[in-house]
């Protein structure tokens, strides 16, 4: 079992951390779960795997550039 970080409920605002770690979670449950029901093959599942990995460093390099 993981454990969750806090989030503060003093500001409306998740850490990056949080951000990162929920992202990367959801996303390998997502994957996992694809490749248990079979709807993707194991090669299309490396392929995918490291396109969502690219995805995701373009989001969050996207997002810095908006923090003030």
């Amino acid at each position: 079992m993981t454990t969750r970080p806090s989030i503060s409920t003093t500001n409306s605002y998740l850490s990056e951390k949080v951000v990162q770690d929920s992202f990367h979670s959801y996303l390998k449950k997502s994957l996992a779960q694809a490749k248990a029901e079979k709807l993707i093959d194991v090669d299309l599942l490396a392929s995918a795997e490291g396109d969502l990995m690219i995805t995701g460093a373009l989001i969050f390099s996207t997002t810095k550039s908006f923090k003030h």
